[in-house]
């Protein structure tokens, strides 16, 4: 008896050890492999928790192939290959995602989009978006019957009920696309509501609310030689078929508009919710509600500042669930933000917060790009990807990144979650905008995916992925008790019974010497 002591306050010790070194700030299933992950808290003025890596000599893989990085804990998948198509096909040599901005994968996330530089058939002027099953990558179809080019604005059906589905605008038209059968069918037609219109947008980059049931457009007017004159900006509701709200010139005068005829933002956008429309404007130093972008409710009322400049942004949950709008702040005409910072703002509240400052990024970091998440349950991150030249010395440089949505005062975390292996050249190359790393993140906030031109390889931008672990914003989430990982119960139920065994075993032990005492 006395021998089984030790043994199970061995393991009941053993098994308190486990149990509590499971309190942890890493994805589960990275530490369950030995996987190193790159996340550290962000101090302001000091670098010293991010390492510099040196350059990857990696060779690029083959479409299909992968590697491990062990700096970043992650797997690298090459998801597209641009040499997939005949040069009359792909005369750019480049097969990547659209923008940042918005999801590329349907609803059903079983199947995802890609834009090449060239039409199938050639000079049909279609054929530029490809179609890829999500499991393996192997090409769904190339979509011959409509034109892909990112004027288009294709969108996926969010909401579920209609994984096949696709919207984009054509003119004044807001069309859809089966994928599936390849047919095309109107949704409205604009140019009823609006005299002289030629065309709507939200030019490119912005996109609808999470269950594709809200949108923004402008409205624009026949080409003058030398642009598309505003009309009006609306918000409509593709539920009930409805225009929610209009700014023309004469509501725009009405909230102290002072330019001489509507002026046109860089860009439109439904929040995830759908509870605010966002207009990218540009910077004026006027302290108007067209100073800068701004959030409105999609009436085009309550206008809340969400960043200084028409600068790039993306869409993220804090962790009380609000929708925060996070862009690259520039130079310091924003009290709210007293230098160049990626901040956010809670588009309810209009709080505004610094998450890190550019200067502790390095200003050589180069450019950078923001995600949209969709799922109100994933809280507290940001995703962002850089796009920096071969020079850069910054720790960010050419990475695939997660953002804590905290302030900088309390330390947010930063995820490296990846080298995008990127071979960036300078703005001013002509090849540059196709090699910014546009990086999408899946709707269940499980997949990134950029385009990238990797170093060394053989000079065309292709499509790259990484499968982030299962429930990671569950496991990173903050809070002043930190996480503990689920925990099996029936490891759980050894636990108590290795703990109340050792007690009895003691017990027993205290009353047989009792009872010789008593002898």
């Amino acid at each position: 008896m006395g021998q089984k002591i030790p043994a199970v306050i061995a393991l009941f010790a053993f098994l308190s050890v486990i149990f509590l070194s499971g309190s942890t700030h890493l994805p589960r299933e990275a530490a369950a492999q030995g996987m190193h992950v790159d996340i550290y808290p962000y101090t302001r003025g000091d670098a010293s928790n991010f390492t510099l890596y040196p350059h990857s000599t990696v060779n690029e893989p083959a479409k299909g192939g992968s590697f491990y990085d062990s700096n970043y804990g992650t797997t690298v998948i090459k998801a597209a290959d641009a040499k997939e198509f005949t040069p009359s096909e792909n005369s750019g040599n480049v097969v990547r995602p659209v923008y940042s901005r918005w999801r590329i994968d349907n609803s059903a996330g079983d199947l995802y989009y890609l834009v090449k530089t060239g039409e199938t058939p050639p000079e049909s002027g279609n054929g530029q978006m490809i179609l890829y099953y999500s499991a393996n990558d192997t090409i769904y179809k190339v979509a011959t019957e409509v034109n892909g080019l990112e004027t288009s604005e294709f969108r996926w059906d969010y909401s579920g009920s209609k994984p096949f589905v696709m919207y984009y605008v054509d003119g004044t038209q807001f069309r859809e696309y089966n994928v599936e059968t390849g047919k095309t069918q109107l949704v409205r037609d604009f140019s009823a509501d609006f005299s002289g219109a030629e065309r709507i947008l939200n030019d490119v980059e912005g996109d609808s609310s999470a269950d594709s049931r809200y949108w923004a457009w402008m409205v624009q007017g026949s080409y003058t030689g030398s642009d598309y004159p505003m009309l009006a900006i609306i918000t409509y509701d593709k539920q009930s078929n409805t225009i929610l709200g209009k700014l023309d010139y004469a509501k725009y005068q009405s909230m102290a508009g002072v330019e001489s005829s509507l002026p046109k933002p860089n860009m439109v956008d439904i929040s995830p919710l759908g509870t605010k429309v966002v207009l990218l404007w540009g910077r004026t130093d006027r302290q108007d509600f067209f100073d800068g972008p701004h959030a409105y409710d999609l009436d085009f009322s309550h206008p809340v500042k969400v960043s200084n400049d028409e600068t790039h942004g993306g869409w993220a949950f804090d962790y009380n669930g609000d929708e925060v709008y996070v862009s690259q702040i520039n130079n310091n005409n924003w009290a709210a933000a007293d230098a160049d910072t990626i901040a956010y703002v809670n588009i309810r509240t209009g709080e505004v917060n610094v998450i890190l400052y550019s200067e502790d990024m390095g200003w050589d970091v180069g450019g950078m790009h923001f995600g949209r998440f969709y799922n109100p349950a994933i809280t507290g991150w940001v995703y962002m990807t850089t796009h920096s030249e071969s020079s850069s010395t910054s720790w960010m440089a050419n990475n695939a990144v997660m953002l804590e949505i905290k302030p900088y005062t309390q330390h947010p975390r930063v995820w490296r979650i990846a080298d995008t292996h990127n071979k960036y050249p300078s703005p001013e190359d002509p090849l540059a905008y196709e090699r910014e790393a546009f990086s999408p993140i899946s709707g269940d906030g499980m997949t990134i995916y950029w385009g990238a031109d990797w170093p060394g390889g053989d000079g065309t931008v292709d499509t790259y992925k990484v499968k982030l672990p299962a429930n990671w914003w569950v496991n990173l989430r903050s809070g002043d008790t930190p996480y503990i990982p689920e925990f099996p119960i029936a490891l759980l139920v050894l636990l108590v019974l290795a703990g109340t065994s050792a007690f009895l075993v003691i017990g027993r032990r205290k009353l047989a010497r009792h009872r010789s005492r008593v002898a």
